[in-house]
């Protein structure tokens, strides 16, 4: 069984200025941008706001530091944490500039253990944050949010619609004017807005609306994992041609089960899986299947290798080779949160534009948001790829 771990870095902007100017520890910080026009993007001082002048944050506070953080700054302290991360997660990706998720193949209470030693890991060098363990990424992002400061919070597989359905709706990653409009109607935590209807979502908030509802269903597109999925081979060569169908079925079996387990250590699933059967006479072969859903479960894969793999046409076989091309793991297929019905889930639908954008980042000031662009956050960043 896989599972899903966020981790939510606090003030990573600040962190990454003070890391890169280690003159002022003990000092309150004022981070402006860099150009024509600076302003305060991010500060620990009292009374400092971001967007505020440089100069005026300065005469509110004069002890504190005034200074510039870069693009670089800030993509340094990122590489930091997603090799802590890595240390314990074999698939890490940046899906913001202070959210880093990851797949494994451990199951959530197995997880939790590494999960202490990554936030232990990113104390001990001035690193802040929250972290969140679940079966599905957008589970394991509402849980790191909702946890108390520098703390992990767990839901078990099947509990995510109860141990959601109390939190407030900043744990969700939707616009702050969506839940300050949400909260003027007295809805101020995820399970009140589950229970209304959808469509009155979508009457009252338009497409925003509609893309909380689908979000409440459990579906998240993941942003940013545009990197190529593997594509896994294996081979093997008969000693003698073989028309005994038990042997190669069990061939075929021992290669599903290893697939299987490559896929849960990469956070992978099945895309597509082709079978290629070479005859004693040198001729091949080739069936393939794409499957609808990726698969991960090793006995669903089994079987449809062994489907595919005993259409031998009566001869006997000298050589199998099974390719299997990789997808992402399942992001969009979340375990239900709070399912809609099909005739719902069919009206809600979101025209392409707006379907891509059910991931919708949470607003910060402008001058920060520019810095995160300028920094790189990548695809999917793999150990031992």
């Amino acid at each position: 069984m896989s599972c899903a771990v966020a981790l939510v870095i606090t003030g990573l902007i600040l962190t990454a200025a003070r890391r890169a100017w280690r003159g002022v520890p003990a000092r309150p910080l004022i981070v402006v941008s860099a150009g024509a026009r600076p302003a305060v993007i991010a500060s620990d001082a009292v009374g400092i706001h971001a967007g505020m002048a440089p100069a005026r944050a300065s005469q509110r506070c004069p002890d504190a530091a005034v200074i510039t953080c870069d693009a670089a700054a800030l993509d340094a302290t990122r590489a930091e944490i997603r090799d802590i991360l890595s240390l314990w997660v074999p698939r890490v990706a940046w899906v913001r500039a202070d959210v880093l998720v990851g797949l494994t193949s451990d199951a959530p209470d197995g997880a939790a253990g590494a999960v202490r030693g990554v936030l232990d890991a990113c104390r001990s060098r001035g690193i802040a944050g929250t972290a969140g363990v679940a079966a599905t990424p957008l589970v394991a992002l509402i849980a790191a949010r909702a946890a108390t400061p520098g703390g992990m919070r767990v839901i078990a597989p099947g509990d995510e619609a109860g141990a959601i359905a109390p939190l407030p709706l900043t744990a969700l990653p939707i616009d702050a004017a969506l839940s300050r409009q949400l909260a003027a109607f007295g809805l101020t935590t995820i399970g009140a807005v589950a229970a209304l209807p959808p469509g009155a979502l979508q009457t009252q908030c338009g497409a925003a609306g509609a893309r909380l509802a689908r979000l409440l269903a459990g579906e998240w597109i993941w942003p940013g994992s545009t990197a190529a999925p593997p594509r896994l081979r294996w081979r093997r060569v008969f000693a003698t041609p073989v028309d005994d169908g038990a042997v190669i079925d069990a061939a075929l079996a021992q290669i599903a089960t290893r697939a299987a387990q490559r896929l849960a250590t990469r956070g992978s699933a099945a895309g597509q899986v082709s079978v290629q059967l070479t005859h004693d006479d040198g001729q091949s072969i080739l069936h393939a299947r794409r499957f609808t859903t990726p698969l991960t479960d090793a006995s669903a894969l089994r079987r449809q290798m062994l489907t595919l793999g005993r259409t031998t046409g009566g001869r006997a076989v000298a050589e199998l080779c099974v390719v299997l091309d990789a997808s992402h793991h399942p992001a969009v297929c979340q375990a239900s949160l709070f399912p809609l019905a099909s005739a719902e889930r069919d009206r809600l639908r979101l025209p392409p534009p707006l379907q891509a954008h059910l991931w919708r980042a949470w607003p910060q000031d402008r001058a920060a948001a520019r810095l995160e662009r300028r920094s790189r956050i990548g695809p999917w960043e793999e150990e031992g790829a």
